[in-house]
């Protein structure tokens, strides 16, 4: 058997093919097509080697985001969950969710502060999204598939007092699974310019940042002065007049054999 391998040349490695990698943990990002795929690294200082899945890659950046937001969170919050399923004989299409998310956002408009949700796979083989609003408080929200926002199947909806661990524990389920639609985008992060005066929106993209990125900063100075490194060619990152790279890079793809 022939094993298909990708070799990545110094110009691709050197700019967007430079992993930021600490401890295991990367922002690289490369579209190839529709499988998985292994990356293999190499530390240009030790001379280390290591490697990563795309599934992996996926998973660790869904879980740093969602850390993220649910850290970022203002307080005197209140948090709606909604659980959408996909009835029998209805499939899943790219904009159903973003369906919803409209239809919530013309309801609540304002009151609305921020939102996540993760798409889960059922045994029976189909979608289903946990979405976890974010409201000014007081704030209620009628049975989306009564409202006509979710037309596709049931809905469920619920409060909830600590939503952070409660998506970590459907993060630590999808991890595990595969077989999603092709294309389909696994969960989303967002909190609106209007919660905590953009306090939240700018701390999701400060831990957001891969490790060895914050590693390189002081995360108390970068709040106080609002300054986020800027990501710039070849593989460099620039944070208030210092620039730094990661000694990571990429050496070869092969694809995923189980």
């Amino acid at each position: 058997m022939e094993l298909e391998v990708l070799p990545v040349s110094e110009g691709v490695a050197g700019g967007s093919g430079e992993l930021g990698l600490s401890s295991h943990e990367t922002n690289f990002r490369l579209t190839l097509p529709g499988r998985e795929w292994v990356f293999w690294f190499e530390n240009t200082q030790t001379g280390e080697i290591t490697s990563v899945t795309s599934w992996e890659s996926r998973m660790r950046r869904m879980k740093r985001r969602i850390k993220a937001w649910g850290k970022a969170s203002p307080l005197g919050v209140d948090y709606i969950v909604a659980h959408l399923t996909y009835r029998p004989g209805c499939s899943w299409r790219p904009l159903h969710i973003t369906e919803f998310i409209t239809a919530v956002k013309k309801h609540l408009k304002k009151k609305l502060l921020g939102y996540v949700w993760v798409a889960e796979m059922q045994k029976r083989g189909a979608v289903h999204y946990h979405v976890v609003l974010a409201v000014e408080k007081g704030e209620r929200i009628p049975k989306p598939d009564i409202a006509g926002w979710w037309p596709y199947g049931s809905t469920t909806v619920e409060k909830k007092r600590r939503p952070l661990g409660y998506l970590m524990d459907y993060w630590s389920k999808i991890r595990q699974k595969r077989g999603y639609p092709r294309g389909i985008r696994i969960f989303a992060v967002v909190w609106f310019p209007w919660a905590s005066n953009g306090d939240s929106r700018f701390l999701v993209a400060l831990w957001s940042l891969p490790g060895w990125v914050l590693s390189n900063i002081d995360p108390f100075v970068a709040v106080l002065e609002r300054r986020l490194p800027r990501r710039w060619f070849n593989g460099w990152w620039c944070w208030m007049g210092r620039w730094f790279r990661s000694p990571w890079r990429l050496a070869v793809v092969v694809p995923a054999t189980y």
